[in-house]
């Protein structure tokens, strides 16, 4: 979590974007927001500065992360917001959130998890019936899932535990099992315009290479490369005879 030790560290540009997003689909605000993997609250702390009135909720199975992003909250005076520790199976814990939820928001941590599918499926069950759950990650717009097993040494050169974070399913798969489900999927390719020299306190070494469209790859010590997506997920609508109707283009949002 070395991206998010630095207390004084400016938004990232998925986070950004991730306001933006929800921003397009709640004009007014959305009424509560559920970020699951919320590491230091920075992002939460922006979703309550903007929708002062929403319940806002973050949940971390990093303890550091967890004490950073409280005392984050505090020092802004982010009143309606909170963050709680969780093990990393309480993010499939329903009974942990307090639902229902109007936005729940997901970054970068679905890769971590054994299914993705299912750990979908129960977050979606979290949502009140109009509700959204917003995901950024590693998707894969070719027809491949990819699950990837990596352990990183610290600084002490003494190997850790055997993680998944790597792994990114494709969007077909995401698509297919949502749609078994009633649920329509828009997805926003996230495209990185800034260069990553690579920290030395990451674990994962990342870097980033420059396309000739300006774009930067995102790589790392793993050699592995992949593209970064935006999902928004919600309840399509049915006729009588139970057909999903096209819900309409959301908002556009690059």
């Amino acid at each position: 979590m070395s991206a998010y030790s630095d207390p004084s560290r400016a938004p990232k540009q998925h986070e950004l974007a991730m306001l933006d997003r929800i921003a397009a689909h709640y004009p007014h605000g959305p009424e509560s927001v559920l970020d699951i993997g919320c590491a230091d609250a920075l992002f939460l702390a922006m979703v309550a500065a903007r929708w002062p009135e929403a319940r806002c909720r973050g949940i971390d199975a990093s303890l550091d992360m967890v004490e950073a992003g409280s005392d984050r909250l505090r020092r802004r005076g982010n009143v309606s917001a909170s963050v709680s520790w969780c093990r990393a199976e309480e993010y499939s814990r329903q009974a942990f959130v307090d639902p229902p939820w109007s936005v729940i928001v997901a970054s970068g941590i679905l890769g971590c998890m054994e299914d993705a599918c299912a750990q979908l499926e129960r977050w979606l069950g979290w949502l009140d019936p109009v509700g959204r759950l917003f995901l950024f990650g590693r998707f894969n717009s070719s027809d491949i899932d990819v699950e990837i097993q990596h352990r990183t040494r610290d600084a002490r050169g003494v190997l850790g535990a055997w993680q998944r974070g790597l792994s990114a399913m494709s969007r077909r798969t995401i698509d297919e099992a949502m749609g078994r489900c009633g649920y329509s999927v828009d997805w926003r390719r996230f495209k990185l315009g800034m260069r990553l020299a690579g920290d030395p306190a990451d674990p994962l070494r990342s870097f980033t290479h420059e396309l000739a469209t300006g774009e930067h790859l995102v790589l790392n010590g793993a050699n592995t490369v992949a593209e970064h997506w935006f999902a928004t997920i919600w309840r399509s609508r049915r006729d009588q005879r139970g057909r999903t109707i096209s819900p309409g283009a959301p908002p556009r949002v690059e």
